[in-house]
């Protein structure tokens, strides 16, 4: 009995050691501060509702977009009308920069989110690594892609206006002038 005394005595020394049990406490507390507040480690589904499926499928193509999406078709429960969603797992740090993107694309488009709290199956939690170069040349990609999309677009604004005013000024009557002769 007295041995088994000693070796529990022992056992609770390593373990209960003061500089053990604050190591544990350092990287418990530290690795739920990191979770909480850094925007990598949280996951989101995020859902883009839309009309304009090959134009969001090309900006994901155009972009080199790292993560994959799931896209399927459903029908508007008020309009009827045919539409499609993509289903992408995302970091927080990502939402914003698809967000604005897929505006742009589509400003109708109804996009939702949903907080992910597991994700089975590989995920990579750091999307890009610092020795990933063309990360940079990617963004600059999109962000020429994407002003381009906003000239077109509002070139296209501008040619329906002048022709709205065409239409316009035809419906207008027309008074004859009288000509003005000098005595």
């Amino acid at each position: 009995m007295q041995g088994n005394i000693k070796d529990f005595s022992s056992f609770i020394s390593v373990f209960l050691n003061p500089r053990l049990l604050a190591t544990i406490a350092y990287f418990g507390t530290f690795g739920l501060v990191l979770r909480i507040f850094h925007p990598s480690f949280k996951k989101l589904l995020l859902q883009i509702n839309t009309n304009k499926p090959q134009a969001i499928n090309k900006y994901f193509t155009d972009v080199n977009y790292h993560r994959t999406y799931t896209e399927s078709s459903a029908v508007g429960g008020y309009s009827r009308a045919e539409r499609q969603i993509f289903h992408l797992v995302i970091n927080a740090e990502e939402l914003w920069d698809i967000i604005e993107d897929v505006q742009v694309i589509d400003n109708i488009s109804f996009i939702t989110t949903m907080k992910v709290e597991n994700v089975f199956g590989q995920f990579n939690v750091i999307p890009y690594t610092k020795e990933d170069k063309s990360l940079e040349e990617l963004r600059k990609l999109k962000q020429l892609k994407l002003l381009k999309l906003k000239n077109l677009d509002e070139k296209n604004k501008e040619l329906k206006i002048k022709k709205q005013i065409k239409k316009q000024i035809k419906k207008l009557p027309i008074k004859k002038s009288t000509k003005i002769t000098k005595k």
